[in-house]
């Protein structure tokens, strides 16, 4: 009896484990099989024993049917949404690379038309130069654009700020192109001629005034190799005071607006004239020092002696001075004395004895000396005397300092040319406009006008189409983005108001699942979105088609189910 009972015990519990592994086959089979969850109503169960039971779950037909049409609803409302989407994406053909390329195009078209318009403009005459700074402003502008077209890369703004540099250079040379028109009518005006003659008649004077002093300059420039340091200071120095009063001269002429800009280049070459020679009056003081006569030559002309002779007399031949062997002021030989320090005769004189000269008057050069003084004749380096009419020192004494003269005559030259045309301005304005002028100046005048309308108005749809970032307006798109998330949202919030029961659930989690994915892609995308990226969409693509995937299997779900427990739909 014992071994009859151990035998059943044994058949029970081989039973207890095939079952046991015949679960864990279910178990592992593919995930798509959807396991058997209720056991239909005609089948209570299966009674396993001491291991417990298992309640079956009663499955409501109206429950699943009432589920199958809800997901069907909102599946054809999903399939709608991308239908839309999709719509309105595809309508965004301004925020894709290439619309971005294909403008740029268009831009870099239009304005080769505005620079061939620059460069058929007339100019003739007195309007001859004015085309030129129109054609390079649209030269330069032209080629930023090009370079923008050949080389645009979203998120790159360089090159964008680069033709908007060159665009308001280009807009300073149109500008000064302008100016210089506005000028040119302006001389047209009787009331301006008239300004302009008065300043004529003012200026004639001044003018003559400058000519002398570059005769009196040459003069100099001339003699210069015959003159010592010393001598060429003091000259210089009455230069500098003859064209000081120009300087004066021209700022006092009365001006106008009409005449400033003739005054005005005038008077900063009379200026820079007047710097110049002070620097080369400083340059020939050094060498009148070097040469050791300049501080002698300066005192005799800042304090000559009583009853020194003026420049022409007899006196001038000679200057004072120890170097000549000629008592300075306080100096005064006594009669008699040898001229030993000469490299004349004995004496001192031509013939060896000494010279004496009267002084008008009869008077002494010095108190207390006695009227006729016996004066050493100066003699060159050889012992022959010095021609009393000639410079002191022989020319080959004397040092080359045409180096010094030929700085200030670059200067000269460069007031020469700035006076030459002052006076060709000048004569414009008093003589005002000839027939020729006014034809030249009304056939470049409207034609100017037609570029700069052009050219205006390409600017204006140029800059419309960067305010809008090439007709693809951001603000707008984030907008409708947001409100497509919301709207899917909405969609989202039904997916989970579907049924929960627990044989739905393999179907609701997987429509839950494609819902929440779905969602949060559009809801990222709306935040990240910027206009001409390419692959600014492939989050949500991905997202959409993983979506796709769940909702077709837990259509297949459902429907499984239905089959299974025989509900029609």
């Amino acid at each position: 009896m014992m071994k009859k009972l151990v035998r059943k015990l044994f058949l029970a519990q081989a039973v207890i484990v095939i079952v046991l592994m015949a679960g864990i086959a279910a178990c592992s089979s593919e995930p798509e099989e959807v396991s058997r969850e209720t056991v239909p109503p005609q089948h209570p169960g299966s009674n396993t024993g001491d291991s417990g039971s298992r309640m079956a779950v009663a499955v409501s037909a109206e429950v699943v049917a009432d589920y199958a049409s809800s997901q069907d609803s909102i599946n054809a409302e999903w399939d709608q949404f991308h239908a839309d989407f999709d719509q309105w994406r595809t309508g965004l053909t301004a925020c894709d690379r290439t619309a971005v390329e294909s403008a740029l195009r268009e831009f870099a078209s239009d304005f080769a038309a505005i620079t061939e318009e620059a460069r058929a403009l007339p100019g003739k005459g007195i309007a001859r130069e004015l085309p030129d700074s129109a054609i390079a402003a649209a030269n330069a502008e032209e080629a930023s654009l090009r370079l923008l077209r050949d080389n645009w890369q979203p998120g790159n703004p360089a090159l964008m700020e680069q033709t908007q540099s060159e665009r308001a250079s280009a807009s300073a040379l149109l500008r000064a192109t302008q100016i210089e028109v506005d000028k040119l009518q302006e001389l047209d005006d009787p009331e301006d001629r008239e300004i302009a003659k008065e300043f004529a008649e003012e200026l004639a004077s001044v003018e003559e005034d400058w000519d002398a002093f570059y005769d009196s300059y040459n003069l100099l420039s001339d003699e210069q190799l015959d003159l010592a340091a010393a001598e060429i200071v003091t000259r210089l120095r009455e230069l500098a005071n003859e064209h000081e009063s120009i300087v004066f001269a021209l700022e006092d002429i009365p001006s106008d607006k009409v005449t400033d800009p003739v005054q005005d280049p005038l008077i900063e070459a009379a200026e820079s004239e007047a710097s110049a020679l002070e620097d080369l009056i400083d340059t020939m003081r050094r060498e009148a020092r070097g040469n050791g006569d300049s501080e002698n030559g300066e005192e005799s002309e800042a304090a000559p002696g009583p009853g020194s002779e003026e420049p022409g007399t007899e006196g001038e031949a000679m200057s004072e001075g120890p170097e000549n062997g000629i008592p300075g002021p306080g100096m005064v030989p006594s009669p008699g004395a040898s001229s030993s320090g000469l490299q004349g005769g004995p004496g001192g004189g031509l013939d060896g004895g000494s010279v004496s000269f009267e002084i008008p008057g009869g008077a002494s050069r010095l108190s207390g000396a006695p009227a006729t003084q016996p004066i050493p004749v100066p003699t060159g380096q050889q012992g022959r005397p010095q021609d009393s009419d000639g410079p002191s020192g022989s020319a080959s004494e004397t040092a080359d300092y045409t180096e010094h003269f030929d700085t200030f005559e670059d200067t000269l030259d460069d007031t020469r040319g700035i006076r030459r045309k002052a006076g060709r301005d000048l004569d414009d304005l008093v003589e005002g406009f000839s027939e020729s002028d006014r034809k030249d100046l009304s056939e470049f005048v409207p034609a100017f006008r037609a570029v700069m309308r052009d050219l205006n108005a390409f600017h204006e749809d140029f800059d419309a189409w960067v305010r809008t970032e090439g007709d693809c307006n951001r603000a707008s798109a984030i907008n409708s983005l947001n409100q497509y998330s919301q709207q899917f949202n909405e969609l989202g919030n039904r997916v989970r108001n579907l049924s929960q029961a627990s044989y739905l659930r393999p179907s609701s989690d997987l429509i839950v699942e494609a819902a929440n994915r779905e969602g949060a892609a559009l809801r990222s995308l709306a935040n990240t979105w910027a206009p001409y990226e390419s692959d600014v969409y492939r989050g949500l693509d991905e997202e959409r088609t993983n979506a796709d995937n769940l909702r077709r299997l837990a259509v297949r779900r459902t429907q499984e189910l239905m089959e299974r427990n025989g509900i029609e739909q």
